[in-house]
């Protein structure tokens, strides 16, 4: 029985986990990966393809930190197993390098650094099936003699943990793998790199790239851009920035005006804190907010005068980054369900007071929210009485 299972598994592979399957990945892809050797060792980079005008060289950040990045004006990296080397010039190039992502992005510059070959990124939204995960792939130099220095293929499944850049996978890894790149193994696109192998556990861990790669956008080109804007579940169908709520409205509610960010002066006392986050959300209501209700936009910039009865759906759109999120819906007791999937939290320092007396929300996904930057989460869900499910 258990052959049989394995003998299916290996069907949904489009190309056959076989030697002459692996023989097509290597000879299809071993240009665009790179075998790195410095004082810290020997790993594994790959070039990757963002659009037509980027390219870049991505592995660990162990591997490639700052300071080889500072200290050195160039880099020797192996190609084609041992038969081909390549110069990496590091002057003047801009480089992204992060601990949290395990991550280091370097600019490459196809003529002169003379790269021809890299992966495509997957720029679509991962998704995470526990019943079957995604079939993936590993290519990589790891340094044992049965490879003789070669590159490898590695093959296994993926799985998304438990925030939105790490993810588990369970491709076979060795000293060398490090930075090896994942790759989808039904349309060979890049989706992450391999960061780390976990020796009391059974699975390897690695970091979503789009993640690292949006920082690295950001760090150095204009939104305005728009050829170097990455489509991810942040900006999917350019709809950057948005909250979708659903505000339930009840015959007590139909003569009266419903607010949905705090802008009345009356709610607040006199301290500091409070009269800053009126004067924050006075200026995102004037000057980078537009509402809709139900599709349709809304011209009053402050009250909303609800005609019926019943649920509406409410779109938030911001036009600009936000850093403090702090009594952003304070006292909305008509909300019952708020979706931040569509809105960027990583510049967001302060969520204290966030959801203050919303007692009819009953819903609230935060499973997108990027939290590392956040420092206050102080009374968050205070009053909130009826909450019955949070996302995280």
């Amino acid at each position: 029985m258990a052959e049989i299972e394995k003998e299916q598994i290996l069907e949904e592979y489009p190309l056959p986990v076989t030697i002459e399957g692996t023989n097509i990945i290597l000879n299809q892809l071993t240009k665009c990966i790179c075998k790195i050797e410095n004082e810290k060792g020997s790993a594994t980079g790959f070039f990757c393809s963002i659009n037509e005008n980027l390219k870049v060289l991505i592995t660990n950040n162990h591997v490639i930190d700052e300071q080889i990045i500072l200290e050195n004006s160039k880099m020797r990296v192996t190609l084609n197993d041992d038969k081909v080397f390549k110069i990496i010039n590091l002057k003047n190039k801009k480089y992204y390098t992060d601990k949290n992502y395990y991550t280091t992005i370097l600019e490459i510059n196809p003529e002169k650094d003379n790269i021809d070959n890299y992966l495509e990124l997957d720029t679509g939204i991962f998704e995470y099936n526990a019943i079957k995960p995604k079939s993936v792939y590993l290519l990589h130099y790891p340094r044992i003699d049965i490879y003789k220095q070669k590159a490898a293929v590695s093959y296994g499944i993926m799985k998304k943990a438990v925030d939105e850049y790490n993810i588990i996978h369970y491709c076979c890894t060795e000293n060398g793998s490090s930075g090896a790149p994942i790759l989808d193994i039904s349309n060979n696109k890049l989706i992450g790199i391999h960061k780390e192998s976990l020796k009391n556990k059974n699975y390897n861990r690695g970091t979503l790239l789009k993640c690292p790669i949006n920082e690295y956008l950001q760090k150095y080109f204009n939104k305005e851009n728009n050829n170097l804007i990455l489509l991810t579940e942040e900006n999917i169908n350019n709809e950057i920035n948005e909250i979708n709520l659903a505000l339930k409205i009840e015959n007590k509610d139909i003569n009266k005006n419903i607010y949905f960010l705090n802008r009345d002066n009356d709610k607040f006392n006199l301290e500091r804190e409070y009269k800053d986050s009126i004067s924050y959300y006075n200026r995102l209501l004037n000057e980078s907010m537009e509402i809709f209700i139900n599709n349709q936009k809304y011209i009053n910039e402050k009250y909303f005068q609800p005609k019926n009865i019943g649920l509406y759906d409410i779109k938030l759109k911001f036009n600009l980054k936000i850093n403090n999120m702090s009594y952003m819906f304070y006292d909305c007791s008509n909300l019952t369900n708020i979706d931040f999937s569509s809105f960027d939290t990583k510049n967001v320092t302060n969520m204290s007071y966030m959801f203050y007396n919303c007692v009819n929300l009953i819903k609230v996904n935060l499973s997108y929210f990027n939290k590392k930057n956040v420092v206050n989460m102080n009374s968050m869900f205070y009053e909130c009485s009826n909450l019955i499910k949070v996302d995280l």
